[in-house]
């Protein structure tokens, strides 16, 4: 289901960094169900993405947690 959200927000470019941005994701929300955006940002940064900025992979995580 994140990597649905991640398809339908385009919240990735080249698709380089996706596979462990969505492990990540997938692992921080069994730990914590409602996230903050601070949480996310730090769960996902051992990720570079020189593409997005984070943006795109923020909103697609919100989407999934049904927070946009």
């Amino acid at each position: 289901a994140i990597q649905e959200a991640f398809i339908e927000l385009k919240a990735f470019q080249c698709g380089f960094c996706t596979p462990g941005m969505i492990i990540c994701a997938t692992e921080l929300l069994k730990k914590k169900s409602k996230p903050t955006k601070d949480e996310i940002k730090e769960a996902l940064a051992g990720n570079l993405c020189r593409c997005t900025g984070y943006e795109g992979q923020l909103r697609g995580i919100k989407k999934y947690m049904g927070v946009e």
